[in-house]
């Protein structure tokens, strides 16, 4: 229901609770990309990374989130990394969003 601050604090303190775990972190990083926070998004999906979090969906969130802050260069690397990562997966979805970039 969108209540992203009630959601921000439960995530912050499964953090606290569990510094190791990258849920909190991957979800802190949704909910930043929701707000059009995209710097911070890309720190807490980096953070999820670093932590374990599945490379192919994690590489495809830091891919939506550079796209939106059309940084196309970045956002062809993490999408290809998703793609890579898990292809049966991302495949079909990195391919359509890849089409929707301009043209070079």
């Amino acid at each position: 229901d969108k209540s992203w601050d009630e959601a921000t604090e439960a995530f912050d303190a499964a953090l606290e609770l569990n510094a190791e775990s990258y849920v909190p972190q991957y979800y802190l990083g949704l909910i930043a990309y929701a707000q059009n926070e995209f710097s911070a998004a890309e720190y807490r999906y980096k953070a999820a990374l670093e932590l374990g979090c599945d490379p192919g969906i994690t590489n495809y969130a830091l891919g939506v989130n550079a796209y939106a802050e059309n940084r196309l260069d970045d956002a062809k690397n993490y999408l290809a990394a998703a793609k890579e990562a898990a292809p049966d997966r991302y495949s079909d979805k990195v391919d359509e969003l890849v089409a929707k970039f301009p043209p070079n």
